[in-house]
């Protein structure tokens, strides 16, 4: 990819900053969130956790994530929400050095993005 000339790069945190690439799975970080999701779920609308994981997916597929359709049709506070499910464990997580000197070394803004909260990010 020619970055000659360009003045800023966008980045995506979820995917782009971590994953595959560097040998920190995805699954390691979405799954666990996954998991507090679920569990959410069930606790705050008092559902067996099957029924809660059935409407954590039916929300994602129809408004791209889950959250949007607790706020919609539940009320959830999305502070509440993401304060909750993004208290995971990412002790697993290690500089990517390789790709830190490879920023560095690009003549431009560097911009981060996330759907996350910022304590996430």
């Amino acid at each position: 990819m020619n970055l000659k000339g360009k003045k800023y790069l966008l980045l995506d945190l979820d995917g782009v900053c971590y994953g595959k690439h560097n040998n920190y799975s995805l699954e390691r970080v979405f799954g666990q969130v996954s998991k507090k999701m679920t569990k959410f779920i069930s606790e705050r609308l008092k559902l067996e956790e099957d029924k809660a994981k059935e409407l954590q997916k039916n929300y994602f597929y129809k408004y791209n994530t889950s959250l949007r359709g607790l706020m919609i049709h539940d009320g959830i506070s999305p502070d509440e929400f993401l304060s909750y499910v993004h208290n995971i464990d990412l002790s697993f997580m290690k500089e990517d050095k390789v790709m830190r000197t490879e920023l560095e070394k690009l003549n431009m803004q560097k911009f981060i993005f996330t759907n996350g909260s910022a304590e996430h990010a």
